[in-house]
């Protein structure tokens, strides 16, 4: 039942290197019930009728529109991977009323007969036989009826599907893996329609194709065919063409927006420079001497302003501050230690007084939780003895019918009755005594807990009372020591002069005095060199200034200077850009015509346009199918069928394997293109109202 044993697994990939194809032919097909097709057979092993020379060659299918041509290539797909031709798994297999309606019951199957051989190349589009096995595919698609548990009827509860190979049942998963031995949904998509690759591929899937088919044309390749493209890989340095251009083009572009904006910096500098007329070098030099008479006036002041004895009060004086600083520091040293002691005494007082408050805060909560827990036992203790009394009170009742016998029903001696009445008077007062000797004993339970929290409480009231008097007491300690600390404070107040630092400050002032005599008889003096130091001051002001305006016209004809240079050089590093892009287009159009034509020279009708140039110049990647420069889409269906299976050919000749290939619109083609795989032609013909197959000569 194996579809390819180990050696045949390994066929596929020897097929290339032996130039040889494994071919897929349908020698049998058989459908029922299958979109509308009823009952259809095809090939000896379904009709028996069919030629005898048919052993799975080409054949054309003829019908009229609707007739079901192209359901043969829908069972076909079906039959291999759960989808129609179109590659769509949520069709409609079941037949259909002409209100639209799936006809219930029906079971929907295909079943075909495939011939699987190695071939061998005799010429490159004619095949010959080497080995050949058969294999036999069915697929059944039925509903699935199911009665539930307490329903006379059966209800539809969906759809089974039920494979076969070689006549034999297999999982779903196992029928699935072995169709994957021969070849992908994908490969066989390709390979078994005409439009496949054209008309339902993406672009980048079309191109992936083709070049794991023909090859890429590496980038050594390209510059390799140019001398003109020796020195790229330098230019490059790493990047990738596509990246290289980018970075050129942003670099030409912020290179251009730098070129224009230089010409109005530099006029702007130009209009700023200041007009200057004197040498630098000679107001230098005569800046240099001012300010060396300007210094020397500066000693002089200075010899003015520290004359000898002012030198001497002055230091006396600094001496005088020194010692009331001294003074005052002590008496705020004294001050300090006073209140320390004070505040320590009360961080203690106040740490007491927390706790004190906390724990009379504490009784406070317990007290009512005692008083409430006494409150409910007095009110079941007084429910217990309601109780003891009710059952106190209780008296026993003769049994009714006592005198009658259970079993026969006749009425019993009088010995008798008289016995069982005290027998059950004396289990009553049994039964009673122990119910009340029950209610005592937690009475008494109730009574000791009673005790209990009556001491406990009084006991907490009176932890209250303490806790209470002691809270207080605290209280009125912390209040003195505050008081105390605030009369500390303001009664040695260290900012109140003491004896000794009004001494200090008597003796502050009067050398004080003394100073400010000694200053008043050098004032004339000190006014001259004041004078003479601002006149110095204006001429130094004046030089500095023009110094000033010289060294901006220098600066900002250095800067002209340096705008210029990068002028030039930005002018050559943009030459040397456009080069780079020069060779990255020179690059691109080399690679483009060389993987064209790499491409192309694989195909006899069907050519590609693989790159598409924009409008900015720049070449983007694409992959269209074109003949004679014509594109696909607009290509007659003629032209379109025999490009396909041009293109058949060649995937088929590349991936080793070649089933059986379905060409709708047959009609349509004069004459079609030979492929290594049989063609099952679909035909539109008036002549027949049902399917028509005839074997192909």
């Amino acid at each position: 039942m194996n579809i390819l044993t180990t050696e045949d697994k390994t066929m596929q990939e020897q097929l290339k290197s032996h130039d040889q194809i494994c071919e897929i032919r349908l020698v049998g097909l058989k459908l029922d019930n299958f979109k509308g097709i009823k009952h259809f057979s095809l090939g000896s092993a379904y009709a028996p009728l069919a030629p005898a020379s048919f052993r799975g060659g080409n054949i054309s299918v003829y019908g009229n529109n609707a007739a079901g041509k192209t359901t043969l290539a829908d069972a076909f797909s079906w039959l291999l991977f759960g989808k129609d031709s179109q590659g769509h798994a949520d069709f409609e297999i079941k037949t259909l009323s002409p209100s639209g309606e799936a006809l219930p019951g029906l079971e929907h199957s295909v079943e075909a007969v495939l011939s699987i051989g190695e071939e061998r190349r005799t010429t490159p589009r004619q095949l010959s036989y080497r080995r050949e096995s058969k294999l036999e595919l069915r697929k059944v698609y039925r509903e699935k009826w199911t009665k539930r548990r307490g329903s006379a009827e059966k209800e539809f509860t969906g759809h089974t599907r039920d494979h076969f190979i070689d006549g034999v049942p297999i999982s779903q998963s196992d029928y699935e893996t072995q169709i994957a031995g021969i070849a992908s949904e994908d490969i066989f998509q390709l390979l078994t329609s005409p439009v496949h690759f054209a008309e339902r591929l993406h672009w980048q899937e079309r191109r992936r194709i083709l070049l794991e088919i023909c090859g890429d044309i590496s980038d050594a390749e390209v510059i390799a065919s140019s001398r003109e493209l020796s020195d790229l890989p330098e230019v490059l340095a790493g990047r990738s063409i596509d990246d290289h251009r980018k970075v050129a083009q942003a670099r030409k572009r912020k290179i251009n927006d730098e070129l224009q904006r230089i010409p109005v910096r530099i006029d702007e500098v130009s209009r700023s420079l200041p007009d200057i007329e004197a040498d630098a070098d000679v107001m230098q030099a005569r800046l240099n001497a001012l300010r060396d008479y300007r210094a020397e006036a500066e000693m002089e002041r200075s010899r003015i302003s520290a004359g000898g004895e002012i030198a001497e009060k002055t230091k006396r004086l600094r001496e005088i501050e020194a010692e009331l600083l001294d003074e005052t520091n002590r008496q705020r040293a004294l001050a300090n230690e006073k209140t320390d002691i004070q505040r320590r005494r009360l961080a203690m007082g106040n740490s007491e007084l927390d706790s004190a408050t906390r724990r009379r805060s504490s009784v406070e909560i317990l007290i009512p939780q005692a008083e409430e827990q006494i409150d409910s036992l007095e009110r079941r203790m007084g429910d217990l003895r309601k109780s003891w009394h009710e059952i106190d009170a209780e008296m026993f009742i003769p049994i009714v019918g006592a005198d009658v016998c259970a079993a026969c029903g006749q009425k019993l001696p009088t010995d008798r009755i008289e016995a069982a009445q005290a027998k059950a008077q004396g289990s009553f007062k049994k039964e009673k005594a122990k119910r009340l000797a029950e209610i005592n004993e937690q009475g008494k339970a109730f009574r000791d807990r009673y005790d209990t929290l009556k001491a406990r409480l009084i006991d907490l009231q009176q932890e209250l009372a303490e806790a209470k008097k002691l809270e207080e007491d605290l209280g009125e300690s912390v209040a003195k020591l505050k008081d105390e600390i605030e009369r500390i404070q303001v009664d040695e107040d260290p900012a109140g002069p003491s004896e000794r630092s009004n001494e200090f400050m008597e003796q502050k002032r009067a050398v004080e005095a003394h100073i400010e005599t000694l200053r008043e008889s050098n004032t004339t003096a000190l006014q001259l060199v004041a004078e003479k130091i601002s006149n110095l001051d204006g001429h130094i002001g004046e030089l500095e200034s023009g110094l000033s305006r010289i060294e901006q016209r220098q600066a900002g004809e250095k800067r002209i200077a340096d705008l210029k240079h990068e002028e030039r050089q930005l002018a050559s590093e943009y030459e040397e850009l456009e080069r780079q892009v020069h060779l990255i287009e020179e690059f691109t159009r080399r690679k483009v015509s060389m993987l064209t034509d790499r491409i192309n020279s694989k195909f006899e009708l069907a050519r590609f346009k693989l790159f598409d140039i924009q409008v900015n110049g720049a070449i983007a990647e694409c992959c269209e199918v074109t003949h004679e420069g014509v594109p696909w889409p607009s290509l007659n269906t003629g032209a379109q069928v025999n490009i396909g299976l041009d293109m058949i050919s060649t995937f088929s000749a590349h991936y080793g394997i070649a089933p059986p290939i379905f060409i709708d619109h047959s009609e349509s083609v004069t004459e079609l293109l030979e492929t290594p795989g049989q063609q099952i032609r679909l035909i539109v013909s008036d002549a027949y109202k049902t399917l028509h197959v005839e074997e192909v000569k």
